[in-house]
């Protein structure tokens, strides 16, 4: 039985637990808007994947922030129901190969690698798309 715990104990010290939880808020635009993470799994001892949408506070914040738009106005208000979804996009960070995969939600769907050294995150099929990856995946892979 000691064996037993010991082995369980070491996988788990072995195992890389992800930091992020369902209800953060991650940002892949520093311009854009955030999103809330809905779900989150690890896949394996090297991925993690989660789920996040654009809910109505991240919409809210960014047309405050980012458009300068006075709050309960009428633009604000259509600001804020522009850049809410219900449709989840899909993260997936691969903590080994320094990878995420962005896939449904609104646009930049694809695989992104790290720039330089404090750069944006370079799309794997067009360099032109850039994200901002590196909180997103520092928390996912405790690093």
């Amino acid at each position: 039985m000691r064996r037993l715990i010991g082995l369980a104990f070491l996988f788990a010290m072995n195992s890389p637990a992800c930091a992020l939880e369902v209800g953060d808020v991650i940002w892949l635009s520093s311009h854009g808007v955030s999103l809330t993470v809905t779900e989150t799994r690890r896949v394996n001892r090297e991925t993690v994947m989660m789920a996040a949408r654009q809910m109505e506070s991240n919409a809210a914040e960014y047309c405050e922030r980012y458009e300068q738009l006075s709050t309960e106005s009428a633009k604000w208000k259509a600001c804020v129901k522009e850049n809410t979804s219900d449709k989840p996009t899909t993260v997936t960070v691969n903590c080994r190969t320094h990878t995420i995969i962005l896939t449904g939600g609104i646009g930049g769907s694809g695989s992104y690698r790290p720039g330089d050294p404090g750069a944006p995150w370079v799309s794997v099929a067009n360099p032109h798309w850039i994200m901002q990856g590196d909180d997103v995946y520092k928390t996912a892979c405790n690093r």
